[in-house]
């Protein structure tokens, strides 16, 4: 497939309205849970900009702030129509995944065309749908729950995988906060690198 040049692109396809500032909010929450999630476990090192208390507290506010940043992504995502990029209902995702994970790993590097360049109706190309749908549809619910039996402990289990109920929520936690901090990195660097590409 050839590549369109930026002018010939839909403009609709860029972030507008609702989802930029819902990415702004979410990136800002986002990058203070890292610090402050990051201050909570390296406390007593010299770099941590916050102390432990001040570190929960923020962490804290800072997941309520996530937390209902999701809830609204996810009913605007339902009133707007923006979900129908996100589900995988294509039959030939599996096939058309190589050629785009071919492009991410070859050809961007080669400024060959994108396979799967966006368009009105597929906003997302298959890599894309398929990060960003087990993104927004399973690791955040993941992290946020987890978070949330954190901060509510009476609701955690007494026992999850033979281990005392929290220790396996601060588990999961702490894992999807890693999967989440490189996707973003990831997501960063690819819209940088594909807009200058």
């Amino acid at each position: 497939m050839s590549e369109r040049p930026p002018e010939e692109r839909p403009t609709d396809l860029r972030l507008g309205g609702w989802l930029l500032w819902w990415h702004g909010i979410q990136t800002v929450a986002f990058l203070g849970l890292i610090v402050s999630g990051a201050c909570m476990h390296w406390a007593d090192s010299p770099w941590a900009p916050l102390s432990f208390g001040d570190a929960v507290t923020a962490h804290n506010v800072l997941g309520l702030a996530y937390l209902v940043s999701w809830v609204v992504f996810v009913v605007l995502n339902l009133r707007s129509g923006n979900l129908r990029h996100y589900r995988l209902r294509d039959p030939d995702l599996r096939s058309r995944l190589w050629p785009q994970f071919r492009y991410y790993a070859w050809g961007i590097f080669h400024r060959e065309p994108e396979p799967f360049p966006p368009r009105t109706d597929e906003k997302f190309n298959p890599a894309q749908q398929l990060a960003y749908a087990a993104v927004m549809y399973l690791l955040m619910p993941i992290l946020l729950a987890s978070g949330t039996l954190l901060f509510f402990p009476i609701l955690a289990p007494e026992h999850a995988l033979g281990l005392p109920g929290l220790l396996p929520m601060a588990i999961i936690h702490l894992s999807a906060g890693y999967l989440l901090a490189a996707f973003l990195i990831l997501h960063v660097y690819l819209t940088l690198f594909l807009h200058r590409s």
